[in-house]
């Protein structure tokens, strides 16, 4: 079984009653310190989306969704400039190349799905950190979907109105100091297959009838 199906005190979850009860060590991890981060949502229309890999037999006829492939987009042409006006903060530019995969249905009413890509342009103003001799780094998660374009047979594109929401974060690899509540206990795992294979088992081995004489 896992934390949520044993009955384990201290599994991860919500904190009812004094926190501080059961701290009992001051722990030194490495981890990814977010500083700042902001949310950006954009309506792209009339976006222009090469389809990639269309085997020479398909006719792509009708649009049927898009979506982003993974959370991490690659970015290019940063520029992180300081505002005179606010020390702290500076003026990020940078770009989004999106990796999407797209879906169409064919002249005879077959589903495909080809892979393409978008891109992204944001201008926004972030916290930033001073010069440090471990750098900080700006990180973009995104998500995409489009439900609504056309696809062109000819020059295999389609042409859709996608929904892009983006995440822009200023992160740093720190080692921070943080209280703790002692090692996490690991209950032990429950065999899917035992579980899903028990009201097999527990049927008998030989077909019984449920009429009786009386």
């Amino acid at each position: 079984m896992s934390f949520f199906q044993a009955n384990v005190r201290d599994r991860p979850g919500p904190i009812r009653g004094d926190a501080c009860v059961g701290l009992c060590h001051r722990v030194a991890v490495s981890a990814k310190r977010i500083l700042d981060s902001a949310l950006c949502k954009d309506n792209m229309e009339n976006t222009t989306l090469l389809l990639e890999n269309v085997p020479r037999e398909v006719v792509p006829v009708t649009f049927v969704e898009a979506v982003s492939t993974t959370p991490t987009p690659l970015v290019s042409n940063l520029q992180v400039t300081r505002v005179r006006e606010r020390p702290n903060f500076a003026r990020v530019q940078c770009r989004l190349n999106i990796p999407l995969s797209v879906e169409f249905i064919d002249d005879v009413g077959v589903r495909h799905t080809v892979s393409s890509s978008c891109t992204a342009n944001y201008d926004i103003i972030l916290f930033v950190p001073r010069e440090s001799i471990f750098p900080f780094e700006i990180l973009a998660q995104c998500g995409v979907q489009s439900t609504v374009g056309t696809v062109d047979a000819v020059s295999l594109t389609a042409n859709a109105t996608i929904c892009v929401t983006t995440s822009l974060k200023v992160i740093a690899e720190t080692d921070l100091m943080i209280p703790a509540y002692g090692f996490a206990p690991t209950p032990p795992a429950i065999s899917f297959s035992e579980d899903a294979c028990r009201d097999f088992f527990e049927l008998p081995l030989f077909p019984t009838s449920n009429n009786r004489r009386r």
